[in-house]
């Protein structure tokens, strides 16, 4: 039987693998995001600037 303390880590190292691809998707989702926004926007980016 393998000691619960080599569970332990592995259970969170594998955590913090899934956290950080987790991460990285929701950051790609939130790039993609803003660069819709931003070529919504870009009409509108002299107006704001001149204000």
């Amino acid at each position: 039987m393998e000691p619960i303390g080599g569970n332990f880590k592995q259970a969170l190292a594998e955590t913090a693998r899934v956290q950080e691809e987790i991460g990285l998707a929701a950051a790609r989702q939130l790039l993609s995001r803003r660069r819709i926004q931003d070529a919504r926007s870009v009409d509108f980016l002299p107006l704001h600037r001149s204000r």
